[in-house]
């Protein structure tokens, strides 16, 4: 009885190999560990000694679990509102009446929900994988942890489906109706049931789920856009089922091929490249077969590139007709600069082009402008305004020879030295009003000044003559 016990379970174990090679699905183990003894969960990478002072987030809002053998001891614990721990049957958490002052400080780390439609809890065969292909599809095999660990997760909104659900270390799958009463238990937060069984006994090109594959990326790309970064890459490829830009490469085939052909042959023709480079073959979601190529670590372009180059080879050798390969250029990590100066030089282009465009409206011409321009070039490249110390210690002035203005163009004279000649108004020298002649000087000093008398005033004979010169004498008319 006991052989045949362990002659079925050898049987279960190739039938499940055997379909897993017939269908091409995959195990996909969730990841995520919520106990206490996981380093990882703490801040500081480490397990709270006894005797410390816990602190869990506020909105922790998934399960923690207290280590099952022994009694845990604190001095205190603050608690989460959002969130539990969970007790082994035989356990207990003690706090000490009184707690030390200097007690340690242990924080847990994680915070926030868990979720199924999250690609990072999910392990994935290769980084070439699209996020959305990470997570069980309908031909995978979903792996969670056994009863030994607490774990909890949201399900996906949208309804999905996977070959079947195992624990971890056991060698029976749940089945559909255990399914439907666990899921519904306090470890899968969700209104309702929305992950089921497929129907699928093996395919050749099956989409990850059935129905459009954009309405389940959209959930998926919720959570994992956030976590994208600037393109390491030149020319990124835009790939179905990923939420972020993809640096590596692209080999297209026809529709006519078969997966588990292209499949072993790809296996075949980048083995060598095993260490340095990624590789997945999928379905397209329009029927068509596909290799994605992705390097590991910090992305080159080069090692993509030579590894798509043999590849191509390689199908070709076979008999297998390449529709077009893609690749996604140079890395970016070596320019550095350009990336820093692009943006910034692009920008002052940018502002140019909307004040070309403003101005006229407000209605200035672009000859206005460019006067201004140059004004202030002017003013830039000489310094700016003379403030005594910087720029030009002289200037020049501009005067006009109009009628009415103060300031003439002095007349011509037959002889230099004659300073009492009135001048002509043919034009002559240039007087300058910011000079003060010697010639003037002399001149005022021969005349004299005129100063006008008040009439209204008393004034003397005597002050009359001497103010009155005899060769400028002029007839006056007084009342007496």
């Amino acid at each position: 009885m006991r052989n045949m016990c362990q002659l079925k379970k050898v049987l279960r174990i190739f039938l499940l190999l055997g379909l897993n090679e017939l269908s091409q699905g995959l195990k996909k183990h969730w990841l995520p560990n919520q106990e206490w003894n996981c380093e990882n969960n703490w801040i500081d990478g480490r397990v709270p000694d006894m005797d410390s002072h816990v602190i869990f987030p506020l909105e922790m809002r998934h399960i923690a679990g207290v280590p099952v053998e022994g009694d845990l001891r604190l001095s205190k614990i603050d608690l989460p509102t959002d969130g539990a721990l969970v007790l082994a049957k035989n356990g207990a958490l003690k706090i000490i009446d009184k707690p030390q002052k200097e007690a340690k400080i242990g924080r847990w780390s994680r915070e926030g929900q868990l979720f199924w439609a999250d690609p990072q809890n999910w392990n994935s065969t290769s980084e070439a994988v699209p996020h959305l292909e990470r997570l069980p599809c309908q031909m995978d095999y979903t792996i969670l942890p056994g009863r030994d660990r607490v774990f909890n997760m949201r399900l996906p909104m949208k309804e999905v489906q996977v070959k079947s659900i195992w624990l971890n270390n056991e060698e029976t799958e749940i089945g559909f109706s255990e399914w439907y009463q666990r899921v519904r238990g306090r470890e899968f937060s969700s209104s309702r049931a929305s992950v089921s069984y497929s129907q699928l006994q093996g395919c050749e090109r099956c989409m990850c789920q059935e129905g459009k594959q954009s309405e389940y990326l959209e959930e998926v790309c919720d959570i994992q856009r956030p976590r994208c970064v600037h393109s390491t890459c030149e020319y990124p490829l835009r790939v179905e089922g990923h939420c972020c830009d993809y640096c590596g490469a692209r080999l297209s085939l026809l529709k006519k091929v078969y997966t588990r052909s292209v499949n072993r042959l790809t296996n075949e023709a980048l083995s060598p490249y095993d260490t340095t480079i990624s590789w997945y073959v999928r379905t397209t979601w329009e029927g068509s077969v596909e290799i994605l190529i992705a390097e590991k670590g910090q992305y080159s372009g080069i090692r993509s590139q030579e590894a798509l180059q043999n590849l191509e080879f390689y199908l070709k050798e076979e008999g297998i007709d390449v529709l077009r390969t893609e690749n996604s250029g140079k890395s970016l990590q070596n320019n550095r600069l350009e990336v820093v100066l692009i943006p910034l030089f692009g920008g002052l282009i940018l502002v140019m082009a909307f004040l070309l465009v403003i101005f006229p409206y407000y209605g200035y011409s672009y000859t206005q402008v460019l006067q201004e321009a140059r004004e202030i070039w002017f003013k830039i490249r000489n310094g700016g305004a003379n403030d005594g110390s910087k720029g030009p210690s002289h200037g020049f002035a501009r005067f006009e020879n109009l009628p009415e203005g103060e300031v003439k163009l002095a007349g011509t004279t037959n002889s230099e030295c004659d300073d009492d000649e009135e001048p002509s108004s043919s034009g002559g020298r240039f007087e300058n009003p910011l000079y003060s002649s010697k010639r003037e000087t002399k001149k005022k000093k021969k005349t004299g000044d005129l100063k006008i008398m008040d009439h209204s005033s008393p004034f003397s004979f005597v002050t009359l003559k001497n103010t009155i010169q005899n060769d400028d004498l002029e007839e006056l008319e007084m009342t007496i």
